[in-house]
């Protein structure tokens, strides 16, 4: 038996919990809040890159500090609500059981009474009236292609499952964007006194 099988073969049920449970022991450097006094962090990447799990841990730091309310934003809040909190990479599955939020149709509430709304980019005019602390934004951007907010989900890569040409467009390269993919999520930290930015990006 390794060394290593006999470490994890004695530990009790709670501390192999505390260790599944703890996030920078896991991480990658990228999926980390970028140092600094920053106001968005973006993060791009393909499939599988650990951009939701980063946000959806992002998210529970901050409640864990009692940060709220905050915003989580999908392309619907159906789709929000499947990846961003019930997905293996959501919010449900990164937090602990007495930590965990509960969720009431749109919004989440944690026990120690910070509260998360779940909001469709599809549905501008919920946005109107709430005040957020933080906001997570899911499937922020598009293919930098012509037209590409009309199919933000699919893919000008032939090796890609998804790979095809949004509605309307001519498959052209977007005059504001020369190549590659946009940012996939993106965070907004609590509100400071400063302007000043910084960006982490994931790459793939």
């Amino acid at each position: 038996m390794h060394e290593e099988e006999r470490w994890a073969n004695q530990l009790s049920e709670a501390e192999c919990a505390k260790i599944y449970f703890d996030w920078h022991r896991w991480a990658h450097k990228q999926q980390l809040p970028p140092p600094g006094d920053w106001v968005t962090w973006l993060l791009m990447g393909g499939r599988s890159a650990g951009k939701t799990m980063a946000g959806a841990e992002w998210v529970r730091g901050l409640a864990a500090q009692k940060i709220g309310p905050i915003a989580l934003v999908g392309e619907s809040i159906t789709e929000a609500i499947a990846v961003m909190v019930r997905g293996p990479s959501g919010l449900l599955a990164v937090t602990p059981h007495a930590e965990r939020p509960r969720l009431s149709e749109a919004t989440l509430y944690w026990p120690n009474g910070v509260e998360g709304i779940v909001l469709g980019a599809n549905e501008p005019e919920r946005f109107r009236g709430p005040q957020f602390a933080a906001a997570w934004c899911d499937e922020f951007g598009c293919g930098a292609v012509d037209k590409a907010a009309n199919q933000p989900n699919v893919s000008g890569d032939p090796k890609s499952a998804e790979s095809a040409v949004p509605y309307f467009s001519t498959g052209g390269r977007t005059p504001w964007r020369s190549g590659g993919r946009y940012g996939r999520c993106w965070a907004t930290g609590p509100t400071r006194q400063t302007t000043r930015s910084t960006t982490a990006v994931i790459r793939c």
